[in-house]
């Protein structure tokens, strides 16, 4: 009885382990997805290739060689669909006369579903540019040089008010900081 129960449990814990796999994945193998990725018929060095297994988290990088060639090994199965992106070497060129950066970078996409082990070889073309363009939105000013004209001796500027606009400062900023000012009686 005890030796029927393990057996029951491993069952249920292997069930249940089957069940959290994602769908695709239950007669995955590792497989080898290979290919070559081209740019005008040129093959693409150092290409970025992202292959993705639809309906998995089954996402795996790599990047092409000098012939363009790429390879990657992953867990998939007859039937699986693969999503397969490559990205070139992103060209940059500016600034131009309006302080403007423009880029380019080709990309391309295949998506293909795995009939037999091992899979075709893939061929993608990086036939699509993802352009960007960036621009300062303002020019920085130059600094301008600031004549201040000299001070005026204008009603209530003169030597005698200085003194006196201070100590009403003073007095506030004592006030205000819950202090009391206190004048000291003089000494005759």
């Amino acid at each position: 009885m005890r030796h029927a129960r393990r057996t029951i449990l491993a069952l249920a814990v292997v069930l249940a382990a089957m069940l959290a796999l994602p769908a695709g994945t239950l007669g995955a193998d590792p497989v080898t997805v290979a290919g070559s990725v081209v740019v005008d018929g040129q093959p693409a060095a150092g290409a970025t290739v992202v292959v993705t297994v639809t309906g998995t988290d089954i996402v795996v990088a790599t990047a092409t060689d000098e012939q363009g060639a790429f390879r990657v090994d992953l867990e998939a199965g007859v039937g699986d669909e693969l999503v397969i992106v490559a990205t070139g070497r992103t060209i940059r060129t500016g600034p131009d006369a309006q302080g403007c950066v423009h880029s380019e970078t080709p990309t391309g996409r295949v998506t293909t579903t795995i009939e037999a082990l091992p899979p075709d070889p893939v061929s993608i073309s990086l036939d699509q540019v993802i352009s960007s363009t960036v621009c300062s939105a303002t020019a920085t000013p130059r600094p301008t040089a600031r004549v201040t004209p000299p001070a005026t001796d204008a009603s209530g500027s003169g030597p005698g008010t200085a003194g006196a606009g201070l100590l009403l400062v003073l007095g506030i900023l004592a006030l205000t900081a819950g202090g009391t000012l206190a004048l000291a009686p003089r000494r005759r």
